[in-house]
C-alpha cells in the first residue's frame, strides 16, 4: 500500500451486551406505542426523562403483547437517548513505520474503505472483525477476541 493510502488511524465500534439491539427495540417499542400510552413524541430521543422513567416503573414494554417476546429473546431493552451509552468507538493508532505488514492486517481486519464489504480469505471466510466478540480486557493495556 503506498503512503498516500495508509490511514493512520482505525477504528472499533464496540457493542457491549448487544445494546444497540436493545436500543433500537426500546426505540421502536414508542414508535409502535406512543398513541397506546400518551407519549409525547413517536422518537425515543424527544422523550422526557418522566416518559422513559414511566416506561420503566410501570413495566410497559415488558408487559405489552406485542413486544414482551421480542424483550424475553433479546434479553432486555434499553431506553437511553444514546445508542453508544454502553459501548463506543475505539481509535487505534497504526505505526506503518514500525510494523508494516501487522498495520496491513489490522486495517484489512477493521474495514475495506472503498466497497464498505470485508474482503474474503482463503478459506471462503470474510476478512474481519465485524461481529467479534471480546473474551478478556484489561483496561489501558489489552482487548483480546476473535
Amino acid at each position: 500500500m503506498a503512503p498516500a493510502e495508509r490511514n493512520k488511524y482505525c477504528f472499533l465500534d464496540i457493542d457491549i451486551n448487544n445494546h444497540r439491539a436493545k436500543h433500537a427495540l426500546g426505540a421502536a417499542f414508542v414508535q409502535a406505542t406512543d398513541t397506546r400510552y400518551g407519549f409525547t413524541s413517536q422518537d425515543l430521543r424527544k422523550l422526557g426523562g418522566s416518559e422513559i422513567h414511566r416506561i420503566h416503573t410501570e413495566e410497559l414494554i415488558v408487559n405489552d403483547h406485542d413486544f414482551a417476546q421480542r424483550v424475553s429473546d433479546l434479553g432486555g431493552y434499553a431506553l437511553s437517548h444514546s445508542t453508544e451509552e454502553d459501548g463506543g468507538r475505539i481509535i487505534v493508532e497504526l505505526f506503518w513505520d514500525i510494523a508494516p505488514l501487522a498495520c496491513e492486517n489490522f486495517a484489512t481486519l477493521c474495514g475495506n474503505k472503498s466497497s464498505g464489504k470485508p474482503q474474503i480469505g482463503v478459506c471462503g471466510k470474510p476478512l474481519a472483525y465485524i461481529g467479534s466478540q471480546f473474551h478478556r480486557v484489561v483496561a489501558g493495556f489489552v482487548m483480546q477476541g476473535g
